[in-house]
C-alpha cells in the first residue's frame, strides 16, 4: 500500500470491504471503515482471540467500566469481548446456525 498514491487507498479499501464474504462480511457490516489500520484492528479483535464460551460469558457479564477508562474505551472492550463471544459460539456451525447465533448475539448486545 506504500507504493500507491493516497487518493486511490480509500477507493480500493471500500472496494475490498464490498467483496467480503461470510465472517468477514459479518464483522465490517455495520461499521464504518476508513483506514487500513482500521479494517486490521477489527479483524485483530474480531477473530484474534481463541477462549471458550463459557469464559467469555462471565467476563462479558462482570465487565464494569474502570475509573479512568473513557466510555468509548469501555464500549470498544464490550465489543470486543462480544465479537469474541459470538466467533467461539459459531465454531464448526453451518451457515444458517452461524447467521442465527450472530443475529441473536448481535440483539443482546446491542
Amino acid at each position: 500500500m506504500a507504493t500507491l498514491p493516497d487518493s486511490l487507498k480509500p477507493i480500493i479499501l471500500e472496494t475490498i470491504i464490498t467483496q467480503l464474504k461470510g465472517n468477514a462480511f459479518e464483522a465490517v457490516r455495520y461499521k464504518v471503515i476508513t483506514t487500513w489500520d482500521e479494517l486490521k484492528n477489527l479483524f485483530k479483535t474480531v477473530f484474534g482471540s481463541a477462549h471458550s464460551v463459557s469464559y467469555l460469558q462471565v467476563q462479558l457479564s462482570q465487565m464494569r467500566q474502570n475509573s479512568k477508562e473513557s466510555i468509548k474505551e469501555f464500549s470498544i472492550r464490550i465489543e470486543k469481548t462480544a465479537h469474541e463471544l459470538t466467533h467461539a459460539l459459531t465454531v464448526d456451525k453451518d451457515q444458517a446456525e452461524v447467521n442465527i447465533i450472530a443475529q441473536t448475539e448481535r440483539m443482546r448486545y446491542s
